[in-house]
């Protein structure tokens, strides 16, 4: 097994003649680069880093995990190169698409302004890529050949999930970003991912010594609102997966002070009325919500209150509701997409004194020093209470303490900060090999009466993979013979027959009959096919 890092975006991995490329991101930080439109007209084209897919041949890849919405970004890209399968959970995948086209919404707008191509991708990209995406529920079994992949719940985002694999008996966990805070609203992290014989940490996990503080985010946006004047506003750049962070936080500060709320995302309607639609999805508190009269989320009442008002973009009669002071969430968190710097820039020329909440701690106030050096900025006192979404120091420190993993293989960013004696560190371009292997491959023997043993389950799909099955009858043939036996094998059009002295080996379908004339030869091919 090989495990290589795609320039600190994803990972691939080899594992039993099966390449999985695990996520597929765009590097946002180089948005920064870029000056926002309402500063300079004659700006440059964003160019959207995805330089790392060249490290890689797409062709050859079976396989493609997507662990969550903050790691798809660049999935159309491989469009007209991938012929396999991709994976992700049914919320990452509904508002995945959703994403991508918000982004792809983003440039064009961005591109409107200037004489010029963008390097991103098409919305026929994002189609075609998306009719090789298979979406799974959480514990939901896929299989290609051999391994078996089922995704269960990271904590992170609404349908956030890290992976299990399994080849025979062999286990093998890979945890993206996640979350243990179970105050927040997916589904709680599961955390017998840490029962795996190998785990991997993917590049996106970061160390972090500061957890998630819901009080002290309700505390900024109250103190916030206490202090706001007559027309002044919140401004609160986000990117649309923290809103479902957000809304409870923000709404109930704004209802406390009679404040209402406007949202400007593209993408924001789909997150409200995915995650009210669909509780599967949710923590255990918002689940029991789902079976009394009451709402799971504050959006859906605030919306019907008129404490809530969502628009697509500025066309959406959002200039209207800007008349006094409000709360303001606006995409992009970067203040290069979207419409948030032509709001900031009007709100500064109204001359009243405003307030920016900065939660993303992506960019953290790096994204705001072309405002500050063209005085946009001077009527905004600037705040900040980060949304640190993710896996502290201490909580991967004590999860793995007490784990059965042989090989546990973690960024080298981490490295000197876990007190972990079976930490293997990677860093980009390395190739981790991990000699590990299956030492048993369960086999389920469906047989009349007396002929022969029940012996657990076969993981070959219907022996589609002609290949595989060819060299188990192989060995299998090469330790009889070792034995002194000679064997012989039949293929027909829907089995596949291992001849033995007064016994046989029936491969047919899912099923693996097994008939001998004596015990102590049904016990020996029982063992062969385990071993």
């Amino acid at each position: 097994m090989e495990i290589r890092s795609i320039q600190d975006k994803a990972l691939l991995l080899k594992i039993s003649d099966t390449s999985i490329l695990v996520e597929c991101p765009i590097s946002m930080s180089s948005l920064l680069k870029s000056t926002p439109i309402s500063i300079d007209s004659h700006h440059e084209p964003i160019v959207y880093e995805h330089a790392w897919i060249s490290d890689l041949d797409i062709s050859l890849i079976d396989l493609v995990l997507i662990s969550n919405i903050t790691t798809i970004h660049a999935l159309p890209y491989l469009n007209t190169k991938f012929n396999g399968k991709i994976l992700m959970t049914e919320p990452v995948s509904t508002l995945g698409a959703s994403i991508c086209q918000e982004l792809l919404e983003f440039d064009e707008e961005y591109m409107r302004t200037m004489a010029g191509t963008s390097n991103l991708y098409s919305s026929e990209d994002i189609k075609g890529i998306w009719k090789k995406v298979i979406p799974l529920s959480y514990n939901q079994i896929y299989q290609l050949r051999e391994l078996k992949i089922a995704a269960v719940s990271s904590g992170h985002s609404l349908g956030g999930a890290n992976w299990i694999l399994e080849l025979g008996n062999l286990t093998i966990g890979i945890i993206s970003q996640s979350c243990l805070d179970a105050s927040r609203y997916p589904a709680a992290f599961n955390q017998s991912i840490f029962n795996s014989n190998i785990i991997i940490f993917t590049p996106q996990n970061t160390p972090s010594t500061e957890p998630f503080s819901a009080k002290a985010l309700y505390n900024t946006f109250i103190e916030t609102c206490r202090s706001l004047a007559f027309q002044s506003s919140i401004v609160v750049p986000i990117e649309s997966w923290q809103l479902l962070d957000l809304e409870s936080h923000v709404l109930s500060a704004g209802t406390l002070f009679d404040i209402p709320t406007l949202c400007m995302a593209p993408s924001a309607n789909a997150f409200f009325s995915y995650a009210s639609g669909c509780t599967e999805w949710l923590s255990h508190d918002l689940r029991m919500k789902a079976y009394i009269p009451q709402n799971c989320f504050m959006f859906e009442a605030a919306k019907e209150k008129g404490h809530l008002a969502v628009f697509h973009n500025l066309k959406d009669g959002f200039g209207a509701k800007l008349k006094s002071r409000c709360i303001l969430l606006l995409s992009h968190s970067s203040l290069r997409l979207g419409e948030a710097d032509y709001v900031i820039s009007h709100l500064s020329r109204k001359g009243f004194n405003n307030v920016m909440v900065l939660v993303d701690g992506q960019y953290r106030d790096s994204a705001l020093p072309p405002f500050q050096n063209a005085g946009i900025l001077q009527n905004f006192d600037i705040k900040s209470c980060y949304l640190n979404v993710g896996l502290v120091l201490g909580e991967i420190e004590t999860c793995l303490e007490n784990t059965k993993a042989d090989t546990i293989l973690i960024p080298k960013s981490f490295e000197g900060l876990l007190n972990i004696r079976k930490l293997k560190y990677y860093e980009d371009a390395q190739v981790c090999t991990v000699n590990a292997s299956p030492t048993l491959f369960k086999i389920h023997a469906n047989c009349p009466g007396e002929v022969c043993p029940v012996v657990g389950t076969l993981d070959l799909k219907n022996y589609k993979y002609v290949a595989s099955l060819q060299d188990r009858i192989r060995l299998i043939r090469e330790k009889l013979y070792n034995r002194g036996l000679e064997s012989s094998v039949k293929f027909y059009q829907t089995k596949c027959v291992l001849y033995a002295p007064d016994g046989e080996i029936i491969f047919k379908g899912k099923r693996i009959i097994v008939k001998a004339n004596t015990n102590e030869l049904r016990k020996s091919l029982y063992a062969l096919l385990n071993n």
